[in-house]
């Protein structure tokens, strides 16, 4: 296996029938995965600008990177990393400019994993600084597993969290319970994920 990763960055300018490569290393510093494990990447652009999420096993939790960039993804720039508490499973849309991001973060009470959504109106502002709602406070369902109260070393086996925008603007969020029925969770917003947001479907009702 490799001992780091790298991101390229492919483009396509007809609807994705045909591909080319448009940069085949776009952080500034590879990955080093003798003590991080790379878990998923997210992207969303806005005029050019791109916001990048990577989701990694840390050395002590798992971590949420976010990268930046002005080039349309050509290269990027590490401008803040989600630590100190378990983060992960992030997703990102952009809608209306501005953008959208849902990322599942543990709690030191139970239900420990829950999902908070954050915006950004610019890529290259920290995640970590804009404000986080709690999108399924009333919930007693964990997103991921293991669940375990806040304590370093404290790693997800598994997790699910999907965001989308429909046409009119609704963004919809869905995830599943690892309590041990992994059963559904549906939520949408109207406001583009700011504060109010409706539970549509629910294994717990």
């Amino acid at each position: 296996l490799p001992i780091s990763y790298q991101v390229a960055m492919s483009y396509s300018d007809d609807a994705g029938a045909t591909w080319l490569q448009g940069q085949q290393a776009c952080l500034p510093a590879a990955i080093d995965t003798t003590s991080i494990t790379p878990m998923r990447l997210r992207a969303a652009a806005v005029g050019g600008r791109v916001l990048l999420l990577a989701h990694v096993e840390g050395a002590d939790w798992d971590e949420v990177y976010q990268y930046a960039s002005s080039d349309a993804g050509c290269t990027f720039t590490l401008v803040d990393t989600l630590t100190g508490a378990p983060y992960g499973y992030p997703e990102v849309v952009a809608l209306a400019g501005v953008f959208v991001v849902a990322l599942l973060q543990n709690g030191a009470v139970s239900p420990y994993t829950q999902p908070v959504v954050r915006r950004l109106a610019s890529p290259f502002s920290k995640l970590s600084a804009a404000d986080a709602v709690t999108v399924d406070g009333a919930s007693p369902m964990d997103w991921a597993a293991p669940t375990s109260a806040l304590a370093s070393g404290n790693y997800w086996t598994a997790g699910e969290l999907a965001l989308w925008a429909d046409e009119d603007g609704t963004l919809y969020l869905a995830g599943l319970d690892f309590q041990g029925k992994a059963e559904g969770y549906l939520q949408c917003s109207q406001d583009g994920g700011d504060r109010k947001s409706t539970r549509l479907n629910s294994s717990h009702g």
